[in-house]
C-alpha cells in the first residue's frame, strides 16, 4: 500500500490532465494527415511569420488579434529584431498568400512582416 500523495507528486497530478489534453490533440492532428519529412503535414505548409508592430504599447493587443485569426497555430511576443512571431498552417502556398493578403493584412497597426517557409521540422510534434 502506498502512502499519501505529498509535495512534488501532488503537483504532478495537477499537471497530468493538461498534459493528457495536449497528447490527445496531438494524436488527433497527427491522425488527420501524417507528418511530412518536409515539415508540417503532407498536404499542408507550415510557415513562420515575423511581425513588427507600429507602436510597442499595442504589442499585447496585436498579438491577441493575430492569435484569433484562422490558420494561426501559435503567437509569441519575442525580443530582438521582430516583435511577434507566429506559426501558420495552411493548405498550400496559395493559402499562405491568402492568409497574408486577406487575413493578416486586416490587423491594423502592423508595420512589417517577414515570412519563412518551413522546409523541415525536428521534434515539432514530440
Amino acid at each position: 500500500m502506498q502512502g499519501p500523495i505529498v509535495g512534488r507528486e501532488r503537483a504532478s497530478l495537477r499537471v497530468l490532465p493538461a498534459a493528457l489534453e495536449v497528447l490527445s490533440v496531438h494524436s488527433q492532428v497527427s491522425t488527420l494527415n501524417g507528418p511530412s519529412p518536409l515539415g508540417g503535414f503532407a498536404d499542408q505548409q507550415l510557415s513562420l511569420v515575423a511581425v513588427n508592430v507600429a507602436e510597442s504599447r499595442l504589442l499585447d493587443i496585436k498579438a491577441r488579434e493575430i492569435a484569433a485569426l484562422s490558420h494561426v497555430l501559435s503567437v509569441s511576443i519575442v525580443s530582438g529584431q521582430y516583435d511577434i512571431i507566429l506559426e501558420v498552417l495552411v493548405d498550400s502556398n496559395q493559402g499562405l498568400i491568402k492568409f497574408l493578403t486577406e487575413d493578416l493584412s486586416q490587423v491594423e497597426g502592423l508595420k512589417r512582416t517577414v515570412t519563412f517557409l518551413t522546409l523541415h521540422s525536428y521534434n515539432k510534434w514530440g
